[in-house]
């Protein structure tokens, strides 16, 4: 934005000196600056979009493990396809997938400032109310700690 209101001060006949004084900023750091807007090019590595095939590979292997997959597992079943490409198609087919089939997302609010919950998920050393540990997998014990 600087840069711009520079080029026009200057266009209008102003010095570099009295644009950089209107700008509140130093005459160096004015050049300095319209240099790297005259020379800017990207940094990092080329983005390597994926082809349309392999984006409809990806999106039909999502339907067919239901979307509960990480970027990592998407990763080993396709090594060749960025993980910053696969992120996105993730991302992508997580929302579409939750707009389309009516899925909500619950938040929690905390209505009082500095309570505290616990929940512990355990599997029980032994019976539980008649139940063994395999017909009663993971009960939880939620508790509410004091400030």
């Amino acid at each position: 934005m600087r840069v711009s209101a520079s080029r026009a001060a200057r266009q209008a006949g102003l010095s570099a000196s009295a644009t950089a004084s209107a700008l509140g900023v130093s005459a160096r750091t004015l050049r300095r600056w319209s240099g790297r807007a005259e020379g800017a090019a990207p940094r990092g590595r080329p983005v390597r979009r994926a082809s349309r095939a392999e984006r409809q590979a990806v999106l039909s292997w999502l339907v067919e493990v239901g979307g509960r997959v990480g970027v990592a597992a998407l990763r080993v079943r396709f090594p060749e396809l960025p993980a910053a490409e696969l992120a996105d198609l993730l991302r992508r087919f997580k929302a579409s997938w939750g707009e389309r089939h009516g899925e909500l997302a619950c938040a929690l609010r905390w209505t009082r400032a500095g309570s505290v919950w616990a929940v512990d998920f355990v599997k029980p050393p032994r019976r539980v109310a008649g139940l063994n540990s395999d017909n009663y997998p993971s009960p939880a014990a939620a508790i509410n700690l004091p400030r």
